[in-house]
């Protein structure tokens, strides 16, 4: 019999780098996930580049090999991040309750998540409208030259592509905001057929330089909004239900008790206010 000891394989790094990634995941602090939310949408956008660009190279039949390879291990690097994202989602209350509505999936639900952070106290975002105002929604926000902005570019760009999820999900029927989307879309198309956004229609004409010959042109002129007006309208309304909704799940698990009802409801003018989806869960 040879003299051997029979020593069990030892766990490889990647796989070490996996468990340890998985633990660490859960432990996450909000300032780490806003900065992988951020991450993950630039590393999303350049797999799509390299993976377009290396398409229309392979179809000139040029040598791609690098392009397309790029393109295959920032999928994987955007798989784990994702990954992460659904980890420590899960391990909040308020993520199993976002993950449960149709069309968000666990970066969504993380983001939206690490930016209404409460830190430990009430008066951080008192009311929904807070939360819009921080995810650049309220009206008539928006950058401008040497003036400090006062909403997180971040944030407003996680929304809008929770916008374009709920948009994307509305003919589903398992879909909640993405019909809230299209109801709202009605509603706005017949109001700017009625010409009751004439005097918006005239002065975003003064005030932005459009050739003659534009169709946005045309359709200020006649005293409408743009069909894309239009949708980004509908859709900002779909993403601010969402958001009140997740302000006020997170509410009631913070601090234990039924929070206030959005601005909207209580000073709009609105006689009827939009149960939350699959809450209580």
């Amino acid at each position: 019999m040879d003299d051997m000891t029979v020593v069990a394989e030892p766990l490889t790094l990647s796989s070490r780098l996996e468990k340890d990634l998985k633990e660490a995941a859960k432990l996450m602090s909000t300032a780490e996930v806003r900065f992988l939310c951020d991450v993950y949408g630039d590393i999303q956008k350049f797999r799509i580049a390299s993976t377009l660009r290396g398409r229309k190279l392979q179809e000139q039949s040029m040598p791609c090999a690098v392009t397309v390879g790029f393109a295959q291990q920032t999928r994987v690097l955007e798989n784990r991040i994702k990954h992460a994202m659904d980890i420590w989602s899960s391990a909040q209350p308020a993520g199993a309750w976002m993950k449960s509505i149709y069309g968000i999936g666990p970066v969504i639900s993380s983001g939206v998540m690490a930016h209404i952070d409460f830190a430990h106290h009430e008066g951080a975002f008192p009311t929904a409208s807070s939360v819009w105002a921080h995810a650049g929604l309220r009206p008539g926000q928006r950058r401008e030259r040497g003036k400090k902005i006062d909403f997180s570019p971040s944030f407003k760009r996680l929304c809008f592509l929770m916008g374009e999820c709920f948009v994307k999900v509305s003919g589903y029927e398992a879909d909640f905001y993405g019909k809230l989307y299209v109801q709202r879309k009605a509603y706005e198309q017949d109001k700017n057929e009625r010409l009751e956004y004439r005097e918006q229609a005239e002065s975003i004409l003064k005030a932005k330089d459009f050739g003659k010959d534009t169709i946005a042109r045309q359709w200020y002129e006649a005293g409408k909004l743009p069909p894309g007006h239009i949708h980004q309208r509908a859709m900002r309304y779909a993403v601010k239900m969402f958001l009140s909704h997740a302000w006020a799940v997170m509410y009631e698990l913070k601090f234990q008790k039924t929070a206030p009802n959005v601005w909207v409801i209580d000073h709009g003018h609105h006689t009827d206010k939009v149960a939350i989806p699959n809450w209580p869960m």
